[in-house]
Parts: structure tokens; C-alpha cells; sequence
């Protein structure tokens, strides 16, 4: 994952009552023994060097023993799935990428353990494109020799191979725009495209809907390739930068350019038609990959969906980016199931455990999960829970502000959010740990939730951002040093953790996912009819080089 920035000053919960008063009579059971997350103790206390937060006092003699799930949350156990996840990486020169046999192995791996407990492990296949450049891109003008690739026009993001020649045609372009960002809305809407000739290529101008709905617009009109580009404003008159969502989702060239380029195409088009010839010199690579999904049934089809990416970048094992995220979710499955076959009754919400794959590439397998979900799928998402990232050796304790009072910036959280994000900071209140707010920046596998409208929280131990020396002074740690100075590198192995912070995070985790296992849904008339969006956020297209999405 792409890091976050999180706040300099570490804080504890100030809201009282701990839950907002319109959301209190839903959330009063989680006051409450949670249904189907808890048991009598059958075993040992758990093993290992426990966090600072863990629980230290045995009950009374006339106290019946209990476990919930964060008490039997165990480092052991936990470092065990990394050590195996890091000697699979041996199988790719230490990386568990998208399309390596480490990859593969990894799904194997959790799948493997979590049959053993029980499940029945959906493995849901999907395929995804990376992208590369293979020239700088082509266009051709009579007349308009003096165009450089990569200053006036380049190739655009994640566009298809291929190259194109026809009349080109505006479709409804306004220059000067009529106002600020996003004032105009070529190719947006069906009418745009009435009088368009099938076979012509398209001149489109940014703005007002995402780059894939323009070109998704323009190929079903019959265009054979587009130029797209800058809006216009004093801002917005260099080359786009943008890039499209899925290119295996599209099937023609696509250029952008300057809005001096479109300017200049305008002027000739006013003579008389103007032909051109654009090519796209890429190379998209076809990667088939999976998505993992077990599901712990409850009283209801309402979903809590709790997840973690199972890929690392090529540059490195990614034991703690996500091996910890990984672990943790694999091992609350377990558990939670553990807890079940002890008896226990359903809880009131099913449980499902995803493994996300292609994380690494844009967030690819969670927005493959959330597109592919109708209208009456979407409607049963009740919330979902996201751990990237939770053992950084110089990290600290993140929880994403739901409620937004932060005031970091990012997207906007569903209503709901906050609910969720009190779950983490209850937690920490109670074990007196500090914690610190960080944004939901869309830059890991929530992104796709939230802007389908599903409520999102989450925990992170900071990536390759410096510790501040506050940050040092109520976390410990060495303040001017990254967070995680091994993020995105072959260093990312299990010498990389801090136990101690992965098992306080991991409690953490738990008590969220005993927590909204007995949710009712939060906004009973929330929309539940559109369907889901996959633009809106900054940085959409994920970790790798991504670009605007407007």
C-alpha cells in the first residue's frame, strides 16, 4: 500500500458519549457479551510477548472464565503465519507479487488454514492488465509538424494499445470553459454523442465525469480512437496526467494532450475536416489472480466484510506490507470460528473474511468485488473493516477518522464510519493506549466500500513517512526515522515487525470484528440503488503511480 499521512499528535477519544445519540439505541449491544464470539477458555493463557494493551487480571474464582476475541488473539500463532509467508516468498525471488508463484502459493496457503477450520473458502478468479509504455505515443497532423511527444500529448494512462485514423470530431467542447474545475462535461452524456460518426475518432475535453466514462461513452457511440485533453483553466491547460480505472475494460487508443494541442486541432477542424492518426504505444500484460472469501454465517445475511491484501510489491516479501494485515485477518477467522465450534450462538451479522489480491496495483481486487456486487448484494454490506499495514517497527497506532474531525483531507466517510472507528478507539481507551487519526486517503482496499456508500474503519502502523518527535515521545521509537524504513523493499521480511505493536493492533482488530459482528445496519434508507462508483477518490488506480481521477 501507498503510505497515508497521519496526524502529528497522538490523542485519545474525547466524544461523550462514546457513541453519537442518534446512533446509541442501535449500539447498545455492544455493552453487551457479544453472541457468537465468545466461550469458555479451553486452553492456555496465549503465548508470547503480548502489547502493552493486553489483558493482565485473572477474574475472581467465582467468575466464570470467558474469552472474547481479542483475549485469544496470540503472537505465536501470528508470527507463524508470517514466517510462512515470508519462506514462500523464496519460490519469487522474495516477493509475493501479482502473478508469482509466491502469490499463488500465499492463496494456498490461507486457504489451506482456513478449510482446516472449517470454512468453505470461495476462490474468486478475476484478471487484471499491467500497464507499461512501450514509445511515446503518436499523432499525426497535416500541418502540425511541430507537436512533441510528451510535451503537447502522450500516451494516456492505462490506455488500450493501438493505433487509429479518421476524421476527428468535437464532441461537445467548450473553450473557454464557462467556470472552474469540472465546468464542462464533454462526452458525458448520450446526447453528446447523437451526431457523432462511428469509425471518426473523438476530441474530448476533461471534466465534469471520470476519464473511463468518457471513453466508455465514446466507444459505444462507434469512435475508433480519442484525444483527451486539459480542461482549460489557468490550472488545468498542460497535459492531463490522468489515466483510466481498467484497461482491460476498454478497447481503443487514447492520447491526451495540451489544451494548446486542442486549440490548435479546433482551428483547423474550422476549415474543414480534419483526419488524423493517433497510436497508443503500450503493452498491457494479462494477469490472472484471485480474491479468497470465507464466511462465518450469523443471524442475518447483513455482511461485515473484514480484509486484508495478500500481495506484496515485487520489490520485497511485504511481511509487514500486508503479511501483518494477512495474519491478523487469518487468524481472527480462526479464532472466531475456534469460538464457534466451542458452542457459542451465532453472532448477528455474517462474518466475511476476504484475502484481496492485486492490492499493490491500484486496489484491483476489491474494486473486482465491489463492481461485481448487484443492487441486493451491496444493500446486505453492513460495514467493512481494512488492515494494512499493522506492525511497523517504528510505528504507532492509527485508526482511520471515521467521524472526520481529524481534518486530514481524503474522502469522506459513509455514515456509519464513526461508529466504527469508536470500536478501535474503545479498545485503546480501555488499555490506555494512545492513538493517533489518519485519513481515509483511498489509497488501500476500503476505498472501494466507501465509495459504493458501505461504512469503512480500519487500523495502520505507518509506512515510509518520518516519526515526528511527539510521535516518538508517546510511542516510543526514534523521532526523524521513517515509520517503516523497509516499506516497499526487499528489507519488508520478518526481521521488519514489531511484535508487540502487531499484537496490540491485532486485539485491536478483534474487538472491532466482536464489535460489529452485532451492527444493525447503520442508515436504514441509505442509497442502496446506484451502482458502485470507482472514481472519486484521489489517487484512484491505487498505489502505482496513480494519477487524478479527474
Amino acid at each position: 500500500m501507498r503510505p497515508r499521512p497521519t496526524s502529528g499528535t497522538p490523542r485519545r477519544t474525547l466524544q461523550s458519549p462514546l457513541y453519537p445519540p442518534a446512533y446509541l439505541p442501535l449500539y447498545l449491544p455492544l455493552y453487551l457479551p457479544l453472541a457468537g464470539l465468545l466461550a469458555a477458555c479451553a486452553g492456555p493463557a496465549p503465548k508470547g510477548a503480548r502489547g502493552a494493551g493486553a489483558d493482565s487480571g485473572a477474574p475472581e474464582a467465582s467468575e466464570p472464565t470467558r474469552s472474547t476475541l481479542p483475549d485469544v488473539m496470540d503472537i505465536d500463532r501470528l508470527l507463524a503465519h508470517l514466517d510462512a509467508l515470508d519462506a514462500l516468498s523464496a519460490a519469487s525471488a522474495r516477493s509475493r507479487v501479482l502473478g508469482s508463484a509466491a502469490f499463488d502459493q500465499s492463496a494456498d496457503y490461507v486457504q489451506g488454514a482456513l478449510e482446516g477450520a472449517g470454512y468453505s473458502v470461495q476462490r474468486v478468479p478475476f484478471t487484471h492488465g499491467v500497464w507499461s509504455e512501450t514509445g511515446p505515443g503518436v499523432l499525426a497532423v497535416g500541418g502540425l509538424s511541430d507537436l512533441a511527444a510528451g510535451v503537447d500529448y502522450q500516451n494516456f494512462g492505462r490506455s488500450p494499445p493501438g493505433r487509429a485514423t479518421g476524421q476527428l470530431l468535437p464532441v461537445d467542447i467548450q473553450l473557454p470553459p464557462p467556470g472552474g474545475t469540472n465546468s464542462t462535461d464533454s462526452g458525458c452524456q448520450a446526447r453528446d454523442w447523437d451526431d457523432f460518426e462511428p469509425g471518426a475518432l473523438a476530441l474530448l475535453q476533461r471534466g465534469g465525469c471520470s476519464f473511463s466514462e468518457k471513453l466508455a461513452m465514446a466507444e459505444a457511440a462507434g469512435a475508433a480512437g480519442v484525444i483527451l485533453f486539459n480542461e482549460g483553466q489557468a490550472d488545468r491547460r498542460g497535459l492531463v496526467e490522468g489515466q483510466l480505472d481498467d484497461v482491460l475494460a476498454h478497447s481503443v487508443p487514447v492520447l491526451d494532450a495540451t489544451t494548446a494541442v486542442a486549440e490548435a486541432l479546433l482551428e483547423r477542424m474550422a476549415v474543414g475536416p480534419l483526419t488524423v492518426t493517433i497510436e497508443a504505444q503500450v503493452a498491457v500484460e494479462r494477469f490472472p489472480t484471485v480474491n479468497l472469501l470465507a464466511d462465518l454465517p450469523g443471524q442475518t445475511a447483513d455482511l461485515v466484510v473484514i480484509g486484508a491484501h495478500l500481495d506484496s510489491v515485487a520489490a520485497g516479501p511485504g511481511i509487514n506490507d500486508n503479511g501483518s494485515g494477512t495474519a491478523t485477518v487469518l487468524e481472527l477467522a480462526l479464532q472466531a470460528a475456534a469460538l464457534r465450534a466451542a458452542g457459542e450462538p451465532d453472532p448477528r451479522d455474517t462474518l466475511r473474511f476476504a484475502f484481496w489480491g492485486a492490492e499493490e496495483e491500484g486496489l484491483i481486487g476489491s474494486f473486482a468485488y465491489v463492481r461485481g456486487l448487484d443492487e441486493l448484494a451491496l444493500a446486505a454490506h453492513v460495514a467493512n473493516l481494512n488492515f494494512d499495514m499493522l506492525a511497523s517497527p517504528n510505528g504507532l497506532r492509527a485508526v482511520y477518522d471515521g467521524d472526520g474531525d481529524a481534518r486530514l483531507g481524503g474522502a469522506e466517510a459513509p455514515a456509519g464510519s464513526a461508529v466504527l472507528e469508536a470500536l478501535f478507539t474503545d479498545h485503546f481507551e480501555a488499555r490506555d493506549l494512545d492513538w493517533s487519526p489518519t485519513a481515509f486517503d483511498g489509497r488501500s482496499d476500503y476505498g472501494p466500500f466507501i465509495l459504493a456508500g458501505v461504512p469503512a474503519g480500519g487500523l495502520f502502523s505507518g509506512a515510509e513517512v518520518d516519526k515526528s518527535a511527539h510521535e516518538a515521545l508517546i510511542y516510543g521509537g526514534a523521532a526523524g526515522e521513517p515509520l517503516d524504513a523497509c516499506y516497499h523493499r526487499a528489507c519488508d521480511g520478518v526481521e521488519n515487525i514489531d511484535p508487540v505493536l502487531l499484537l496490540e493492533m491485532a486485539e485491536a482488530a478483534a474487538a472491532a470484528t466482536a464489535g460489529a459482528a452485532d451492527l444493525a445496519p447503520f442508515v436504514a434508507d441509505r442509497a442502496r440503488s446506484a451502482p458502485p462508483r470507482h472514481h472519486d477518490l484521489p489517487y484512484v488506480g491505487g498505489c502505482d503511480g496513480a494519477r487524478p481521477a479527474r
